[in-house]
C-alpha cells in the first residue's frame, strides 16, 4: 500500500434477484394454460404483475411467478388437491416449454442423452428458462440418483413433474422421480428406473 492512501476493498456483489425468463413464462401460462384460464384469473394474474394481454417482459421475479402458479392452479384445476395440481402445472410448464424456440433446441439435445447424462444437465437445462435452479445429484445405483433441487417454491410436487415429463418427452417414460424430503425451499427426489434386462 502506498503511504497516505486507503487500501481499496473490494465491494461485494448483491445477490441476485431470482428472474424467470419470458419464454418460461410463455410457456406455462400463454401456450400450456392461456386456454384455460377465465378473465377473472387473467385480472388477477395482472394484480401480481403478469399481464398476459401485454407484451411479455424480459423476465419475471419468481416470487411473483410462484404466486401466479397458485392462482393459476386453484382456477384451472378446482377439484384437485394442492399436490395434484401442482403436479399438472409442473407438467404443463415442460410441454408448453418445448414448444418455444429455445424448447425445440432444448429437447432436440435431450433426445439424444439418456436418462443418467440428463440429470447431470438439469442444471444447465433450468437455466435456459430461469436464473436461480442449482441441483445436485448423487448416484446411489447405476439406475437409482439422488436428486437435490435448492429452490422447488411451495409445492415440490411442480418440480417433480417437471423433471418426469421431461424424461418422458425425451423418451425415457420409464423414469420414475419420488419425493424423498422437502424442506422449503429446497427437496431431494429419488430417480430412478428399470436395470436393462
Amino acid at each position: 500500500m502506498v503511504p497516505g492512501h486507503m487500501a481499496i476493498q473490494p465491494v461485494p456483489e448483491a445477490p441476485a434477484v431470482p428472474l424467470v425468463f419470458a419464454h418460461s413464462v410463455e410457456a406455462l401460462f400463454i401456450t400450456a394454460m392461456g386456454s384455460k384460464l377465465d378473465a377473472d384469473c387473467r385480472a388477477q394474474l395482472k394484480q401480481q404483475g403478469l399481464d398476459l394481454d401485454r407484451k411479455l417482459l424480459p423476465a419475471y421475479e419468481y416470487a411473483m411467478v410462484d404466486r401466479c402458479i397458485d392462482l393459476v392452479t386453484a382456477s384451472a384445476f378446482p377439484g384437485k388437491t394442492a399436490a395434484e395440481g401442482a403436479w399438472l402445472m409442473g407438467e404443463a410448464q415442460v410441454v408448453g416449454y418445448q414448444e418455444t424456440f429455445v424448447g425445440r433446441a432444448l429437447f432436440g439435445v435431450l433426445r439424444l442423452l439418456g436418462p443418467k447424462r440428463i440429470l447431470y444437465r438439469l442444471t444447465h437445462s433450468w437455466r435456459s428458462g430461469n436464473n436461480f435452479i442449482e441441483t445436485r445429484v448423487t448416484e446411489l445405483a447405476p439406475t437409482r440418483y439422488e436428486l437435490w433441487v435448492n429452490q422447488v417454491g411451495t409445492h415440490p410436487e411442480f418440480s417433480q413433474a417437471v423433471v418426469a415429463t421431461a424424461m418422458r418427452l425425451a423418451g425415457h417414460g420409464h423414469v420414475q422421480v419420488e419425493i424423498l424430503e422437502f424442506a422449503y425451499p429446497t427437496c431431494r427426489y429419488r430417480v430412478s428406473w428399470p436395470e436393462k434386462a
